[in-house]
């Protein structure tokens, strides 16, 4: 019996502890709520009422969103092969938006290191 409570309560706190929002995603949240929020309403309709796995979402779409964001200041010609890029990845459709949240920033962010592979290999 002390065994499964014992099983019960590490598996409550791994679940617990897997539901917070990421340093980069509360930053993103301060510093630039309206991204934010197009971030949230994305991982919300992927992931409907699963709050963990939208959690996740969002902290794994604002690693992307910082990344890009990254590389974009580091070289600022990367701008416009970033808006290729994102011109390509929203999802539904609609015009190009930094705050829609139709944009997988994720995606845009694989698609545009395959660019910069490319352009750079030759």
């Amino acid at each position: 019996m002390k065994t499964v409570l014992l099983g019960l309560c590490l598996l409550m706190s791994f679940s617990l502890t897997g539901q917070k929002l990421s340093e980069d995603s509360e930053k993103l949240k301060k510093d630039q709520p309206e991204v934010y929020k197009s971030i949230e309403d994305y991982a919300s309709s992927k992931w409907k009422n699963d709050s963990a796995k939208t959690i996740y979402e969002i902290n794994e779409q604002t690693a992307a969103f910082s990344e890009l964001c990254k590389l974009v200041i580091e070289d600022f010609s990367r701008n416009r092969l970033c808006l290729e890029v994102l011109k390509q990845r929203t999802e539904d459709g609609k015009n190009i938006s930094f705050n829609a949240p139709s944009v997988n920033w994720k995606s845009v962010l694989f698609e545009m290191r395959q660019k910069l592979n490319v352009k750079t290999a030759f």
